[in-house]
């Protein structure tokens, strides 16, 4: 993979820029009709009266542009009152259709008839002058509008000026709504050299100053580009909560072209967290909206660039240059410039050289020529990429300067990140590792900035982080070789602080954010509202037509949480845990027998921490894409019997060579441990650690393997620091109950049986994942009965068939508990994985589906969750996280472990496996849950424990699927 095939493109922000100056050009300036009230008659209400959208007009929706300026410039040649209305139509719009030097002198002399002689001679500004003229408002029309022309001609030194005082005397005419255009205006000039804060106070003002005016597609352009501030101020939790807003006011207005503008932005947001399909809803929607072939093309270049972000650019050709037709159509060189960029960036990844560099050298010269800095730096950018990956470094190191300056000259996070990274990449290969270092290490300040500026959404933050995995797998990298280098230069820990950012974050953010229950419990008027958003989901889950207006609640669900935070008192007050270090986990969060397995895969290389309390190793594995072919080639042996059967030949060829991958770096430490906590990356969370091979193995069935679990107990851990923060958690837990267990209490709530016949009244999101023809659990029956013979009677909860609701599991699930057992189906939705969920009995109040997303709004108390369900731990994968789905969720509800499936499970073998495992937990005190785990599974692996139909439960697929996930 190429260099330049890993920079983002910047399709989106470019829009951000680009939407500022179409609002001085061919869509959103705005005219002002007086056919009925003539200059004479000057009065705010007649210009209320007579006002139109043009950007209307130039989307052929009313009567067509030209027509206009020709009845307009035939009326202004005459004499009279209507002159000076025909002047300033005309000149605002001659602006609008690209021609802003033809219409200052226009605009200038119908501003000086306003004006009347004596103001007109009169050199001074200020409101005075126009509130003393005979025509006030046509002045303070024509003084906005001069303003806005000249800096559509970029005269940004003569703009500025004539719009304060167009603003001045705005406010002084007590006029909000040119106030808040002239505020607008002047916002773009700010939003050009990046005073960033100037620019949005300006925007706050106009959005005030529409408010005043009542003005609806005046607040939604306001909050919309108020929001485009925050996203480049790294701000993307408010940014995506104002662009809400923005899209909410400009439907409530019918404004089309806000709402496709809004729509692109949020799916600019979307974009850059990664989550394509939502934006792709969003520029569908948007490109439904308009048939102008300016607006077209701009979301033909989207399209092509979410396809080319994710490596298919022969795909992402017709639509690029589809919109490079399209913007010579309409002489748009500015967007031109940015669709070279991304056309060049696809040719060159399809090996057309020539093709390519050419497209981006023509990107650059039209970037300089039009002043749009963050598109030079861009074209820089991937001219360095390009140089870089032919070899030549010194070429390389010149853009790449250059671009650097412009990055950190416009303070844009997207580009000032991937620039530090290209940097470093230079400096690697020219055998500098400490400027490389220096480099990274500074990707790294801007991500995290990024991140503790978009508090509020765990969803936004992990999404960000998911796309910026490029600095940390270099920095991982290069801190590798330097610790080869030098072993004692301490890289080998700074490696494993860096790995646990690399891990998203959102996990410890959400489990510290439980501990002061920011959650939908606490707060009645928040959970109204999430049902109120599911709601409307639900009824449009499975209609491909709605997939926008999905994509855009599922957007403000992900935004409610931050309301509820970032309202809450509490919030600012809460400081979140930072990276467990190599210390801490040494001396506190290890115990004596135990090992730290934590994992990063990564493009061009993997790697692999062992921790325990004497130990620390560090080691480099093969890349992320040889591992996941091993797993993947693996995966399908364990979870279908009848691919294998007991022979053992093929499994074990597939095995060994992944075991020795994984865990021929660690033998040594492994051969000291009685307990293995691993924290896996990517695809390795989807692989049961249990089925590993210890050495090499030999025909004679399943049961003569030497599978890992036969030497160790094993579970998992979102990572070293996530591990901490459970164990710390399940601490406070045990001081709260004075540490003391109650043989008087419900040691165990079963959920269990929904029937059949009830599955009917299940809710859309159900039916969507495939509850439709459900059967009954297979072996259930056995299954509950093995588990209640384990305990005493007065020690078990049992809710089945109807009993076994929502309402059930919220009524018991909130007092102190061992353990919480579900058996029903799990089904998970490859769509959208958040609407996963567990098959329960529809209640008074709930539709029988409990998803991922209900169970992050539950109050539990208990040690452990158990999951008999198919598929129950898997979940939305973010990359560098790991699966975010049930076991999450849970673990967040207050479970102190969660075990649950990674595969469909098998009813005999599973209705065996769950009675042993309680059995072993009955009467066992504190946490004994892996040891019952290790125990069980080499039970049935020996052949000790067999199926509930007699037969062997040697084969994986009845052991290994159950995995611990938690602070144990």
């Amino acid at each position: 993979m190429s260099r330049i095939s890993r920079v983002r493109s910047p399709s989106f922000w470019w829009q951000v820029i680009h939407f500022d100056k179409a609002f001085l050009a061919k869509a959103t300036l705005l005219i002002f009709v007086l056919s009925a009230c003539p200059a004479a008659a000057d009065s705010w209400q007649g210009f209320l009266e007579g006002r139109i959208d043009l950007d209307e007009a130039m989307a052929g929706e009313v009567v067509g542009p030209a027509e206009l300026l020709a009845e307009w410039a035939l009326e202004a040649s005459g004499e009279g009152p209507k002159v000076l209305d025909a002047r300033r139509k005309q000149g605002v719009l001659l602006i609008m259709m690209g021609r802003p030097k033809e219409a200052i002198p226009l605009l200038q002399a119908a501003l000086d008839q306003a004006l009347g002689p004596a103001n007109a001679q009169d050199q001074g500004q200020g409101p005075d002058r126009i509130e003393q003229a005979p025509h006030p408002l046509a002045a303070a029309f024509c003084l906005l509008h001069i303003g806005r022309a000249l800096v559509h001609t970029r005269q940004v030194d003569e703009a500025g000026p004539v719009l304060k005082e167009a603003l001045a005397v705005a406010r002084k005419l007590k006029v909000p709504l040119w106030a808040g255009d002239a505020a607008i205006a002047l916002s773009v000039l700010d939003r050009w050299a990046m005073n960033l804060d100037s620019s949005l106070a300006h925007r706050q003002a106009a959005l005030i100053s529409y408010q005043q005016a009542g003005y609806l597609k005046g607040q939604a352009r306001a909050r919309h580009y108020i929001g485009a501030i925050h996203v480049f101020q790294g701000e993307l939790t408010r940014a995506m909560k104002i662009l809400q807003e923005a899209l909410a006011t400009a439907r409530k207005a019918e404004f089309t072209f806000e709402i496709a503008s809004t729509l692109q932005d949020l799916a600019g947001v979307n974009f850059l967290l990664g989550d394509f399909d939502q934006a792709l809803a969003q520029y569908e929607e948007a490109a439904t909206l308009t048939n102008h072939p300016w607006r077209l093309g701009q979301l033909s270049n989207n399209q092509g660039t979410l396809l080319a972000d994710q490596g298919r650019h022969e795909e992402a050709l017709p639509y690029l240059e589809k919109a490079l037709e399209l913007m010579h159509e309409t002489g748009d060189q500015g967007l031109e410039a940015e669709i070279l960029l991304n056309l060049g960036r696809s040719q060159y990844e399809l090996k057309d050289f020539k093709a390519g560099v050419a497209n981006l050298d023509s990107a650059l010269n039209l970037a300089r020529q039009w002043q749009i800095p963050m598109t030079e730096a861009y074209a820089l950018l991937y001219k360095g990429c390009a140089m870089l990956d032919q070899g030549k470094f010194d070429e390389a190191a010149q853009y790449l300067d250059e671009a650097g300056v412009l990055a950190q000259a416009t303070g844009f996070f997207d580009i000032r990140e991937v620039c530090h990274w290209a940097k470093a990449l230079v400096a690697r290969r020219r055998g500098d590792p400490q400027a490389a270092l220096a480099q990274l290490i500074e990707g790294l300040a801007v991500i995290n900035d990024v991140r503790r500026l978009s508090s509020g959404s765990s969803a936004i933050q992990a999404g960000y982080f998911s796309q910026t995995r490029k600095i940390f797998d270099e920095l991982i990298d290069l801190l590798f070789e330097l610790h080869t280098a030098d072993p004692a230069g301490g890289y080998d820990r700074q490696a494993l602080a860096v790995v646990q950012q690399a891990k998203a974050r959102s996990f410890l953010d959400q489990m510290r954010e439980a501990d002061v229950d920011l959650r939908c419990q606490a707060n009645p008027k928040f959970q109204k509202s999430e049902q109120n958003l599911l709601d409307r989901i639900a009824t449009l889950e499975g209609d491909e037509q709605q997939s926008a207006n999905q994509a855009q609640l599922e957007d403000e669900l992900s935004l409610l949480e931050a309301d509820l935070r970032l309202a809450d008192p509490r919030y600012a007050e809460l400081k979140y845990p930072r990276s467990c270090t190599l210390a801490e986990a040494q001396e506190e969060v290890l115990q004596p027998g135990e090992l730290m397995l934590e994992f990063h895969l990564g493009i061009q290389a993997s790697f692999l921490w062992s921790v325990s309390k004497d130990s620390f190793g560090f080691y480099r594995l093969p890349p992320a894409e040889e591992i996941e072919r091993q797993v993947r080639g693996l995966l399908p042996m364990l979870t279908d019997y009848n691919l294998l059967g007991e022979a053992t030949a093929y499994f074990i060829a597939q095995v060994e060579p992944l075991s020795r991958m994984l865990l021929n770096p660690v033998a040594l430490e492994l051969g000291r441990s009685g307990r293995v906590i691993v924290a896996g990356d990517g695809i390795l969370n989807t692989l049961p650690f249990a089925v590993l091979l210890t050495r090499a193995g030999a025909e004679g069935g399943f049961s003569a393997l030497p599978f890992l679990v036969n030497d160790v107990e094993l579970s998992c851990a979102p990572s070293l620091s996530g591990l901490q923060r459970l164990r710390a958690a399940s601490t406070e837990t045990a001081e709260g109950t004075g540490g003391a267990t109650s043989s008087a209490r419900r040691d165990l709530v079963i959920l269990a049986q929904p029937r059949p016949e009830s599955l009917r009244e299940a809710g859309v999101f159900a039916r969507a994942a495939g509850v439709e023809d459900l059967p009954e659990v297979p072996f259930a029956t056995e299954e509950i009965e093995g588990i209640i013979a384990a305990f005493a009677p007065d020690r078990v909860f049992l809710l089945q068939g109807a009993e076994a609701t929502e309402e059930g599991l919220q009524a018991v699930g909130n007092q102190r508990r061992r353990f919480i057992h579900f058996t029903t189906h799990g089904l998970f939705n490859q769509k959208r994985p958040l609407y996963s969920g567990l098959v329960l009995e529809p209640g008074f109040e709930s539709d029988g589906f409990l998803t991922v997303n209900e169970i992050f709004g539950l109050n539990l108390d208990c040690d452990q969750v158990v999951l008999s369900a198919c598929s129950s731990g898997l979940g939305k994968q973010i990359s560098g996280e790991g699966l975010v789905g049930m076991t999450r969720a849970f673990l967040y509800a207050g479970a102190g472990s969660v075990m649950a499936a990674l595969w469909d499970v098998v009813g005999s073998g599973t209705a065996s496996f769950m009675a042993d495992y309680y059995s072993q937990l009955a009467d066992s005190p504190g946490s004994a849950q892996t040891a019952a785990l290790a125990r069980t599974q080499r039970r049935m692996i020996s052949g000790d424990l067999v199926r509930a139909d007699g037969r062997s439960a040697a084969h994986p697929i009845f052991w290994a699927p159950f995995v611990i996930t938690g602070g144990l």
